[in-house]
């Protein structure tokens, strides 16, 4: 369900988990032609809409989308590198990288898995080359485009840039993050200054700006690709939080504390233990709002519709927050006993449980605050949750919804047996960003994780909640199942007994 120009609109779509996704010349994993040639066959199968999974940077190594290290830089994994002005038109450059992708194809044709190392490695390799190229035989427009981007991107790219130059140097170095000097955490310190002035940074930090300002380019017009060609809606679902080792963790105090991190005091009843995150935890107040504001913004510029928030109960009713640090200035680990221990006792919620009226009003000023700063914005929330925070944000919704805001509101599908005896009837569930929890949940078993509440009982219990109205099962439904057929099936035999 999507709301445009005031119409509730019914139309097909789909959710992309695009890094999964390959090509048939790339190092290791899916970029920006990938998509295009999904949207071509996309728009053949009748999808008018799409969700991508988060496109921002990611650190080195890191599969998940999720774990992104920046509110605004994108991940130039996505880049393809035969798009690059400066390879594709520089014949020596183009020749090298088309072997190297040939190399490449034969390796995926062997294997078909992800290659985030080879990725890594070959776009660091060949992005370095274009810039080269950029810096010595940079066309004029090229440099217009150049100048302009870092102008209009400035509120986020310098920090952004300078951090990218001092991790460079402390990592060579073999300082971790969390022994870095507290004075490169200020922009006009001494130490940064002297730093800032170093030929070698300036340079870095243009790279790192010329890599930025490519994977924008090439983002926004595989986007602009996918409206000519019929896709009517595009929204980005937005993780969760940013790591602390980022330009957010090191420069921006009014709006993060890097000291704690958000995560989950434990769920026993779910098998959950306490979950520290290492998320920065976000500073109350106008400084964060404003910031998701332009960054939302930011992202609606480059060509998406809607912004999907993930665990809209934390975004709006307030995450719970955990130390990053122990007593003896150690950085905590949720895996070592006593640790864990410690992070519970010290672990907080953003508003105490109990002041509930507090929360919900915190959670209406929130998104309030939001659509005063953007008032076009089009968002979507996935609510599950505790049902403290829950509440507070549905709430908030509901009332911006009647106010006429652009919002959608999805209750995602609870994983665990116990959450879900306690919705509602009334409750409306549907799958968000991830299939294979589904999948999980009716075959009892997801990877090499088995779910020991699974019973046919309770895949009859979740097929009904999903619409479909399924009779008591023995045991849980084995892959082979999981067909057109199956599922038709049991529509027919919900429209009979309804009948």
């Amino acid at each position: 369900m999507r709301v445009r120009d005031g119409v509730r609109q019914l139309m097909p779509w789909v959710a992309i988990g695009q890094s999964r996704l390959r090509k048939t010349f790339d190092f290791g994993q899916w970029n920006v032609t990938t998509f295009k040639r999904l949207v071509d066959l996309l728009i053949k199968s009748g999808i008018k809409a799409l969700c991508l999974l988060p496109i921002h940077e990611l650190p080195l190594g890191v599969a998940s989308l999720f774990s992104r290290e920046s509110m605004n830089a994108l991940s130039s994994r996505l880049l393809d590198l035969q798009e690059i002005p400066e390879l594709k038109n520089n014949p020596l450059y183009k020749s090298f990288l088309i072997t190297k992708l040939v190399s490449s194809k034969i390796r995926n044709e062997l294997s078909g898995k992800m290659d985030i190392e080879s990725v890594e490695a070959q776009n660091k390799k060949f992005l370095t080359l274009a810039f080269t190229a950029f810096k010595e035989k940079g066309t004029p427009e090229r440099r217009r485009e150049f100048k302009a981007f870092c102008q209009e991107q400035k509120w986020w790219l310098d920090k952004y840039a300078y951090f990218k130059a001092l991790q460079e140097v402390y990592q060579a170095m073999g300082v971790s993050f969390d022994e870095l000097n507290e004075d490169y955490a200020d922009m006009k310190s001494e130490k940064a200054r002297a730093f800032l002035k170093h030929p070698k940074t300036k340079e870095r930090m243009k790279y790192f700006k010329f890599v930025q300002m490519e994977t924008y380019r090439q983002v926004g017009e595989a986007l602009k690709y996918a409206y000519q060609q019929g896709i009517q809606e595009i929204e980005l679902l937005v993780g969760v939080g940013i790591g602390r080792e980022s330009a957010e963790g090191l420069l921006r105090h009014a709006e993060f504390n890097r000291r704690r991190q958000i995560g989950c005091f434990p769920e026993p009843e779910n098998g959950y233990p306490l979950q520290d995150w290492g998320f920065l935890a976000e500073q109350p107040g106008a400084a964060i709002l404003d910031f998701k504001a332009r960054s939302f913004q930011a992202m609606r510029k480059l060509g998406v519709d809607r912004i999907g928030i993930d665990h809209g109960c934390g975004f709006l009713g307030g995450y719970t927050t955990f130390p990053v640090y122990g007593e003896d200035g150690r950085v905590l680990h949720s895996s070592n006993p006593a640790d864990a221990e410690y992070l519970e006792r010290e672990g907080r919620w953003a508003i105490e449980l109990g002041q509930e009226e507090e929360r919900r009003a915190y959670a209406l000023a929130s998104l309030e605050a939001l659509f005063g700063l953007t008032p076009d914005l089009a968002l979507t929330f996935e609510t599950v949750g505790d049902l403290n925070r829950r509440t507070a944000a549905e709430k908030a919704i509901a009332a911006a919804i009647t106010k006429d805001k652009n919002i959608t509101m999805m209750r995602a599908f609870p994983w665990e047996d116990t959450p879900l005896r306690n919705y509602m009837a009334t409750d409306r569930l549907s799958i968000t960003h991830d299939m294979p929890t589904l999948t999980g949940l009716l075959i009892g078993q997801a990877g090499d994780h088995c779910y020991p509440w699974v019973n046919g009982e309770f895949v009859a219990k979740i097929l009904n909640r999903l619409g479909v109205l399924a009779p008591h099962l023995d045991g849980p439904l084995d892959v082979s199942q999981m067909t057109s057929k199956f599922m038709q099936d049991r529509m027919k035999a919900s429209v009979k007994l309804i009948k």
